[in-house]
Formats: C-alpha cells, sequence, structure tokens
C-alpha cells in the first residue's frame, strides 16, 4: 500500500492507498482535468484494472480522503491539486465547450455563504460563459476565447 499525505481541515494525515487506488490517482493527475469513471477505465485497462466497480470503489475512497472531487453536472472525476486541498470553492463549466476550472473561496467567503455556521464542505458548480480570464481551466481552454 502506498501512503500519502493529506491536508484534512488544519491537520495533516497520512493516508493508506491501495494499489488501485494509486493508480486511479495516477491517472487522473496524468490527465490534468476531469475525467468520467468509464474514460479512466479504459486508460486503466492495460494496467490490470477491467472492472467498472474497481475504479469506482477507488474514486469513492479517494473522494473520501479529499484527493478527488466529483463534479455532479458533467459526471466527472479530478485529482485534486495541493493548493485546492482542503479549501472550498466552485467548479466553472463553460456552456460552450465544458471546459472547466476551480475557483477557490477565501475564508470570508466561505463564512459568508455559511451565514456564520462552521462550513466543512461544500460542492458549487456554476455553469458560466467562458472563464479563461478569471481562472485557470483543469481541462483546457475555452476555444470560443481564443477566437
Amino acid at each position: 500500500m502506498a501512503q500519502v499525505a493529506a491536508v484534512l481541515g488544519d491537520r495533516k494525515k497520512s493516508i493508506r492507498l491501495t494499489q488501485n487506488d494509486s493508480m486511479v490517482l495516477a491517472r487522473l493527475r496524468e490527465k490534468s482535468g476531469p475525467m468520467k469513471a468509464y474514460d479512466l477505465l479504459e486508460t486503466l485497462r492495460a494496467d490490470g484494472i477491467n472492472a467498472p466497480m474497481t475504479v469506482y470503489r477507488a474514486l469513492a475512497r479517494l473522494a473520501g480522503h479529499g484527493l478527488v472531487k466529483k463534479i455532479e453536472s458533467i459526471n466527472a472525476f479530478y485529482a485534486v491539486s495541493e493548493e485546492e486541498k482542503g479549501r472550498m470553492g466552485a467548479f466553472l463549466v463553460c456552456e460552450e465547450c465544458n471546459a472547466i476550472g476551480f475557483q477557490l473561496f477565501s475564508e470570508e467567503q466561505v463564512a459568508a455563504l455559511g451565514s456564520g455556521l462552521a462550513v466543512r464542505n461544500a460542492s458549487i458548480e456554476m455553469t458560466t460563459g467562458c472563464f479563461s480570464s478569471v481562472a485557470a481551466p483543469l481541462s483546457r481552454r475555452c476555444p470560443k476565447a481564443a477566437s
């Protein structure tokens, strides 16, 4: 089992990953953008992962550790960057081309959204026009923005 250090809240915690977890996480990091589970499975077949449930279980464990997030509106997953670990923000989905970005929230923004409650986690998705000038996209720049 591989070990990774993840930031969970204000503390660092060592996490043990199975071989399958490590392969799924490595493939998502190589892609550096969101991937659907079945597309992920296709890239892992050469490594011996052939069952969809194997991928879904690994994704569930990785999400539970805060290493992967799911973008519900496009049913895709991506590996959380070091900057994003333990932080909240919003997914930006370009309505023109489905490019994905992630905008981090400041502590003040989280407090305002939570109306004084202690917010531990939030998943916000926003469909937008081209966001290439607002946040660095995780997948690719909107081709409409280039024209």
